[in-house]
Parts: C-alpha cells; sequence; structure tokens
C-alpha cells in the first residue's frame, strides 16, 4: 500500500505492510526491506541487524497486541516509521503468550530517535483507537488501519468529529474551568494551575475571566524533560510541582488547584488539589537530613518515589531489588564497571532523565537486572546493570543487609553520593549517606 502519512511535521509513515507469518524473524525482515526503500543509505541486512540488537537489550513489545522495533543510525539524515499489519499475530517474546498484531517500526536519524519514539506513543495515546487498530489488524483490513491512524488528520468531512459532539466537549472544559475557580478560595489554594507541554499549551484556551487566576505550569518552563500527562496523570503532576517547588515557584505552606486534561489535548476534564505540605512530606524531611542541594533533592525524591512503588508492586508479580545511586558521578564512576551494554549509552540527557514520568516503566523494568543506576544529580540515567567496586570496611552496617546494602553503604563512604536501595526479601527501601543508612521506609 503505497499511501503516505504525514505523522508529524518531520515524519511521514511509508507503507503499512502486511506480514503472513507469526515469526519475529519474518516480521524484521519485511519491516526492514520496507525501512530500507525509504531511508538513503541504509541496507535491508543492515537495519535488520540493528533492529535484533537493540531487542537483545530490552524487548520493544509494548503490550496490548502492539510493539514498537526500532533502530537508530548516526547521521543518515531522515527517519522513517513503517506499519506492519499481523492478521496471523507474531510470537514476540517465548515468555510471553500474547502475540503482535500491528508493528511501528521507526528507523533513522540517532538526532532525533527518541523524539520520533516518544512522538509515535504519544500521538497513538491522543487518537485513543489502539484497540481499533489491534482489531483491525487480526481481520487483515489493512485500509481501515490506515484510515484509523490517519482520520484525526483527515481533510474528508466525513472523518471528523461533528461540530455538535466538539463543542460538548468544550462547554463541559468550560464548566470545569469555573469549578476550578470557585474551588480555589474554598479550599485556601493559592493559584490553579494548568499542566501541560509547551506544545499543547496553545490548543488550551482559558476563558478571559480566569486568564488573572490561571498559571500554565510546562515541562520546559520548569527546566524538566518533555512529557504528556501519560497512563500517570497523577504522577506526572507530582513530578511538575516537585520541580517547581525546589525552583521556589510554589513554597511548602502552598494549597494548589491542578486543572488538566487526560484524554484530549485541549480539553480540561480533571480537577486535583495539592497540599503541598503534606504530599512532599518525605520531601522536606529526607532535604533536612541529607542537606542536598535543590536539583539533586529532587532527583534524589523522585528516585525515592520509584523505588517506593517498586517495593510495593515488584514485577510480574515477583518481589524486586535494585540499587540507585544519585549524585557526584564523576567519583561514582571510578567505582564501576559495567555487567552488561549499558542501555541508556548513547542517548542524549534529556531523553535519560529520571524525572521524566515517561521513563518511569522502563526503569522499573531494568531494575530487574543485576547491578545499580547510575544516576547524576540533575537525573540523567548515566548506566543501569553496573557493579560497584569499592575496598572499604563500613562497621556500622546493620547485621542481616546483604550484598546490595553493603554496595550502598560503601559508595556512599567514598562519595558524596546517595544511594538508594530496596530489599528484595523485606520491601524495605533504605536511603545511604556517608557510609551510614539514614533513613528507612
Amino acid at each position: 500500500m503505497a499511501n503516505r502519512y504525514q505523522f508529524d511535521q518531520n515524519l511521514e509513515i511509508r507503507n503499512l505492510v502486511t506480514v503472513r507469518g507469526q515469526s519475529k524473524d519474518e516480521l524484521f525482515d519485511a519491516l526492514a526491506a520496507t525501512a530500507a526503500a525509504g531511508v538513503d543509505g541504509l541496507e535491508h541486512d543492515r537495519i535488520r541487524e540493528r533492529l535484533w540488537d537493540r531487542e537483545q537489550m530490552l524487548s520493544t513489545r509494548l503490550g496490548n497486541h502492539i510493539a514498537m522495533p526500532h533502530a537508530q543510525f548516526e547521521d543518515v539524515g531522515s527517519t522513517v516509521v513503517v506499519v506492519a499489519v499481523c492478521p496471523d499475530g507474531i510470537v514476540y517474546d517465548a515468555h510471553e503468550k500474547d502475540l503482535i498484531h500491528l508493528a511501528f517500526c521507526i528507523v533513522g536519524d540517532q538526532a532525533n530517535h527518541l523524539d520520533t519514539l516518544s512522538g509515535v506513543a504519544v500521538k497513538l495515546q491522543v487518537t485513543g483507537i489502539l484497540e481499533s487498530l489491534v482489531q483491525a489488524a487480526r481481520e487483515n483490513e489493512s485500509d481501515k488501519v490506515f484510515r484509523l491512524l490517519t482520520r484525526a488528520e483527515s481533510g474528508d468531512e466525513g472523518e471528523r468529529e461533528d461540530d455538535h459532539a466538539a463543542g460538548r466537549r468544550a462547554a463541559r472544559s468550560r464548566r470545569v474551568w469555573r469549578h476550578a475557580l470557585d474551588l480555589a478560595p474554598a479550599v485556601g489554594a493559592r493559584c490553579i494551575i494548568l499542566h501541560t507541554s509547551s506544545a499543547l499549551a496553545r490548543n488550551y484556551q482559558v476563558p478571559a475571566e480566569l486568564e488573572q487566576e490561571v498559571y500554565v505550569m510546562t515541562p520546559e518552563d520548569l527546566g524538566m524533560p518533555s512529557h504528556g500527562m501519560g497512563a500517570n496523570p497523577a504522577g506526572s503532576i507530582s513530578v511538575s510541582l516537585l520541580y517547581a517547588l525546589t525552583e521556589q515557584r510554589i513554597r511548602q505552606n502552598d494549597v494548589i488547584v491542578n486543572v488538566y486534561g487526560s484524554h484530549e489535548p485541549g480539553v480540561v476534564d480533571t480537577i486535583q488539589v495539592t497540599d503541598v505540605q503534606a504530599a512532599f512530606r518525605l520531601f522536606f524531611s529526607i532535604s533536612e537530613e541529607l542537606e542536598l542541594e535543590a536539583a539533586t533533592q529532587r532527583v534524589m525524591l523522585r528516585v525515592v518515589e520509584l523505588a517506593v512503588e517498586l517495593a510495593s508492586e515488584g514485577r510480574e508479580g515477583k518481589p524486586t531489588g535494585a540499587l540507585f545511586v544519585v549524585g557526584d558521578t564523576a567519583s561514582v564512576t571510578m567505582h564501576c564497571h559495567q555487567m552488561l551494554m549499558n542501555p541508556f549509552k548513547g542517548y542524549e540527557e534529556r531523553h535519560r532523565n529520571i524525572l521524566d514520568p515517561g521513563l518511569a516503566e522502563t526503569v522499573k523494568e531494568l531494575a530487574r537486572i543485576d547491578g545499580a543506576f547510575v544516576v547524576s544529580g540533575t537525573g540523567a540515567i548515566e548506566s543501569a546493570g553496573t557493579y560497584l567496586r569499592v575496598d572499604v570496611e563500613i562497621p556500622e552496617l546493620p547485621s542481616g543487609l546483604g550484598a546490595r546494602h553493603a554496595a550502598a553503604a560503601s559508595i556512599t563512604a567514598v562519595t558524596e553520593a546517595v544511594a538508594i536501595t530496596i530489599s528484595e526479601s523485606t520491601r524495605q527501601v533504605s536511603i545511604f549517606r556517608h557510609g551510614r543508612r539514614l533513613i528507612v521506609l
């Protein structure tokens, strides 16, 4: 199918490929062949090999019968997306029973690779049609897949949403704004904050009478990685408020009314009230105890939040241990070597920042690998699966703690880093500084 769909300003889908086989090898072979025709200077075999290399690091299966295999290259100058329709289903991971019926393959220049990955993921989330796409793929309806992907941008009036439905949503959005304005004084809020990204902020029409009451908070404005509200909007808001707190945009005693749209850009549908003192009690207590700089404080707290979630949830129903080392990266790396290929190597810092809510699931998945995460004071994940080599005695380490806690105590004894550990057996989260376990959660 030769149609092209402009995915965003610089990206188009070239060809929807139907893959009749059931093996991952057949899928990658078809994807590589189609991508090679769309990217100058890249041959089929080289693309196919790179797809498999990436797959060895971590499966690109997303769940819901969808996968997003990808391959990045230096200085190829362009990027393409190939969509594979797999009606018979692809056996994508040996340990997984569910088959893949739809694959979005991204091949192209390293410079914009992660931006492209994020753009595709956001586009699929915004359209809200994943179930329809998968169903169409199962039924081998490539034309329908193409129509579903292009519907939001189509100039065909028959494909557009009718004005009446759009008007209803706009009216509902205005009512949400009005409730937020009424709620703010009732709860003693200092301000109303609209949470969005810079790219989407222009889509939100704040009613004229509320313009003086609403502060628009974007990740870019705060100097943090860009993100959408995603599957965990409450977590996204917490991270944004944490940034605002350490940047002194909001204060410890503030109450904030947060407004956001979780389903469609430009339409607000949710109000959340945050008592800063209560929501960030852990931040204030840890900040006093550890005496860290503001930037490192928020990174460390974000790691603690992820650690607490991981300790509670485990992974695939099983307890998971982990070790994070935060700050003083120059000194920490002197005591490190990799146990496996570093999955974060080669990415720009803004695309591997642990403060980005979009990386939470990736971090949790990689936590199953032995070794430590090394995280800079600004939040950039420098490595995962890292072995720490420190020859120092820790006389104050409580008995019963294992190698992970000993490594945390040791690395913090010889550097200015903070270490956060998760015990696989007790699910406790411990925070180490200067060779001592200071806090147990």
